[in-house]
């Protein structure tokens, strides 16, 4: 696990909610820009594995993207018979991340990546809001997350 990373209770929740209420989610991480887990926090070997295999099909999508200049990539998914993984960044300066979502092979797709695109939204948004409130106030990170919901 990346230590660096101290998720508060917002990104834990908003991670979960996106597991436990999304219709056809199966699963997800969150993934460092070195491949390291950042979410969840007692992660399974296979998640551990997904988070390294995430930011690498990131980094050759975008090598891809970049060769045709079509780059950056916005999200990439790889649809099986079994289901769909989603990948899509959380940017944030100089900490990127990447989200990987697993399905199951009925996920309604369109739901689903509208869904993890405003997890990725709420992630970015709260980061920069406990960012600037934790530069004023060690601390205040929960006051910046209810900000964020409101914005």
């Amino acid at each position: 696990m990346h230590s660096s990373d101290d998720l508060t209770a917002w990104s834990d929740d908003s991670l979960r909610t996106l597991v436990d209420a999304t219709a056809g989610v199966a699963g997800a991480v969150l993934a460092a820009a070195d491949g390291e887990l950042v979410w969840p926090r007692n992660a399974s070997p296979r998640e551990v594995r997904l988070s390294r295999f995430a930011w690498g099909l990131c980094l050759l999508a975008d090598s891809a993207l970049d060769q045709t200049g079509l780059a950056p990539y916005k999200h990439l998914v790889v649809e099986t018979a079994n289901g769909h993984l989603v990948l899509m960044p959380v940017e944030h300066g100089h900490r990127p991340r990447v989200l990987a979502v697993l399905t199951k092979p009925d996920a309604m797709l369109g739901h689903v990546l509208w869904t993890v695109r405003r997890c990725c939204d709420v992630l970015r948004k709260a980061q920069t809001h406990t960012e600037v409130a934790e530069q004023i106030d060690p601390g205040a990170g929960s006051i910046a997350f209810d900000r964020a919901w409101r914005d």
